[in-house]
Parts: structure tokens; sequence; C-alpha cells
């Protein structure tokens, strides 16, 4: 019995990101959750219930490419890539395949509710089961048609996951493959899925259902989400006969995902100046709140000032200071002094606080102050400093306080 190695890449770009809630990622327009070949299954049985609900509206659609492998037990078809088949040929003994996502289509993820990849079937009775990549690879250009399309195109097959598909066993430089079928000493996909990582238990859900194939990824997705490589997920498969994106917008590979998005800080809204010198600013606001932040708290602030209004377009050339606090806890109330500052000039002061991502909350709102002028009086001297109960180990002394400017004011020390 022959065993196939069989790879599917799936990689998904939009324009723009969406931000949150729960979507069905694919190549092209269009949902079905009957079988569109009037055989009346459905996916109600396998899917869960919040992607069940999901319709046209909820689509992303996406650039989605995939490609097959064959394997160098086959003789001569090892190094051979299948860029553009429409299907993945399912045999008579145990394949594998492999998906890649590329998940920058969401934008920045804070977290994962739950992921569910569906693929349609036209033939099979056998299960498959799911474990991470650990190599990166490339899809190709080629169904088996050497030299086929022009030009050649770097693309995974058995013994490669980069080869230069050119109907000759070569590397991406054009130089030989060391792993073709004429020296076959090992290949990429032989430790590319990682006997650790791999988990036999992970299998699609079960239900009575003869086109829809449904795997729970949740965890494997979070993990990426939380800084793993992303190298997609490896498919260990008996027979099933599995459709490409080239086949049809409704028998495509989806991707049904439940996210929350990572949102940068809250704004804050309650700056305000407090004691003012020739020389120092207080400022005082409340400590901003991030959801994906530990704590629920941002993780540093940006404070500017200057001379001018301070708004976005200008919010770059503005001074940062230096030495900000460490956000607190939300709610929490802060304090900053500004110091090294004109005296007898006005000053526009803006906050920003942004988190462990790189996210940035909008500018606060802007607050101004005017610095006091030099302190150029200085206080009077005391002239009736006298002593009293005069003891071996002390002495009281008593004068008339004299005023901050002159007899004018309070003084400070």
């Amino acid at each position: 019995m022959s065993r196939h190695w069989c790879c599917l890449l799936v990689v998904l770009m939009v324009a723009a990101s969406t931000q949150a809630g729960v979507v069905a990622l694919k190549r092209d327009a269009g949902l079905t959750h009957t079988d569109p070949l009037g055989t009346g299954n459905s996916d109600a049985n396998v899917l869960d219930a919040r992607f069940a609900g999901l319709d046209d509206g909820d689509v992303v659609t996406t650039t989605v490419g995939d490609a097959q492998l064959v394997a160098g037990t086959w003789a001569g078809f090892g190094w051979r890539n299948y860029g553009t088949t429409l299907a993945l040929d399912g045999g008579s003994s145990w394949e594998w395949g492999v998906y890649h996502f590329d998940l920058s289509a969401l934008g920045a993820i804070g977290q994962i509710n739950m992921v569910e990849l569906r693929l349609y079937i036209t033939s099979g009775n056998t299960g498959s089961q799911l474990s991470r990549v650990l190599t990166s690879w490339s899809e190709g250009n080629k169904d088996f048609d050497y030299p086929g399309l022009e030009p050649a195109a770097v693309g995974v097959s058995h013994y490669h996951p980069n080869g230069l598909q050119t109907g000759a066993e070569q590397l991406p430089d054009g130089s030989p493959d060391p792993n073709s079928p004429d020296n076959p000493t090992g290949t990429w996909a032989a430790g590319a899925f990682g006997a650790a990582d791999y988990d036999m238990t992970r299998v699609f859900k079960t239900g009575a259902n003869n086109r829809w194939k449904v795997w729970d990824v949740t965890d494997i997705v979070q993990s990426w989400v939380d800084g793993t490589s992303n190298y997609g997920v490896s498919l260990y498969n008996a027979n099933f006969n599995y459709n490409f994106s080239e086949a049809g917008a409704l028998v495509q590979p989806v991707l049904f995902v439940d996210y929350i998005s990572a949102g940068p800080p809250t704004d804050i809204t309650d700056l305000a100046t407090g004691a003012v010198d020739w020389s120092v600013v207080e400022l005082t606001w409340t400590a901003p709140t991030d959801d994906d932040g530990p704590g629920g708290a941002a993780t540093v602030y940006d404070i500017r000032y200057s001379t001018s209004p301070i708004d976005a377009g200008n919010w770059d050339s503005a001074t940062q200071c230096t030495g900000e606090p460490t956000p607190a806890a939300p709610d929490t109330p802060e304090s900053f002094d500004v110091t090294g500052l004109n005296a007898d000039t006005l000053y526009y002061f803006a906050i920003k606080s942004g988190d462990g991502g790189g996210l940035w909350s909008n500018l606060s709102n802007v607050v101004s102050a005017t610095t006091s002028p030099i302190d150029s009086v200085a206080p009077d001297a005391v002239t009736d400093l006298a002593t009293s109960n005069v003891k071996p180990n002390r002495v009281t002394l008593t004068w008339t306080s004299t005023g901050e400017d002159g007899s004018t004011g309070t003084a400070r020390v």
C-alpha cells in the first residue's frame, strides 16, 4: 500500500482587518451549511452553534492558497509540487497534510474564544487527526504538469518545503536537492511535525455527516496568538478526499473564528493641572483600563508638553517628559510633576497610555497652565529672633514670621 504526503496551505489576507466578533474566513464570498450537491447533509450536527448561524454577511473573503504533496515512495514524484490541484486525493492508507492560516487578517488578537476548521469531503470513511507544524513552507504553482505554469516557483514537495519546482530536483537556488528520490537521505516532513507536539487524540468532531468534517483548533490558534510561531497544522489522514479552495465557493475550507481583539488602553479623559510654580506644573488623571494588560492595566505612559495647542497631528513634535510613572491599577488617581519649564510661560499638556502589545490609546484631553513669574523678591529678614526657656540640652526660639515677598504672603520654608 502506498503512503501519500498531502499538504494544504491556506493563507488568509484581507485589505482591512476585522476588529472583533464571530466570522467565517474563506477565499470567496458565499457560505452554506447544507451540502450544495443536494444530499441533505448539514454541518449543524458537528459545527458549534455560534458558527452554525453565520451567513454570507459574516464572511471575510481572503486570498487562499493550497498544495498537495505526493510521497517519495511514488518513484520520481517526491520532489513534485501540486500547488494548483483541486482536491487532496485520499488513498487507501494513512496520509499527511498541512494547513497554514495567516492570522494577521484579524489584526491584533487578545483572546481566542473558539476556532473551528471545516473541510468538505467528497468521499472517505476513515478518521483524521491534527497537530502543529514546526517548519515554514511555500505553496508553489504546479499541478504535476511539468514544466507547467511559468515561471518556475518555489514550492513545497515531499522532499523540500521550498524547493524550486521545475521538473528537476532543485533547491531554491537551483542546486540539486540532496533529498531527491535519487538521494533520499531524509525529508523535511519527517521532522516537521514534532513527535512531542503531535496529539493523536485530536480527531474531527463526531456526527453522522458524509460531507463536512470539523476540528476544534482553539488551543492551537490561541498558542499562535500567545507568540508560538505559526506554521499551521498537520493533518494525519486516511482515505478522505478533501476539497481545496479551487473547488468552488461553497465547498472551500472555512476557518470559523470567535475572538476578542487586543485593543489599546482606554483613553484618558480627565487630565487636569494641579499646583503650578515658575518651573513646575503638576498633572493629575485617573489610571486607564487595558483589558489585555496584566491586571487590566496599561504598561506605559507618554506625557508631552508644548507651547502650542497639542493635537494628533503635532503630537510627535511635542516635548516628551522623562521619568513618567508606571501605570497603576485601573481607576487609581495618578499625578506627575512636569519640571524644567520656563517661568511665566503658557504650556499645553497631553498624555497617552500604551500596553505590552505596543498598542496606544488616543490622545487625552489637552490642558494648559501658565507657569509663575520668576520670584525676584526675597522674604523680609526676621528681626525679632529671641531665646527663652534655656536648658542644658535645649533652647526655645521665637520670632515673627515674614512674608513670601517681603512682608506679603507666606514664606514656604
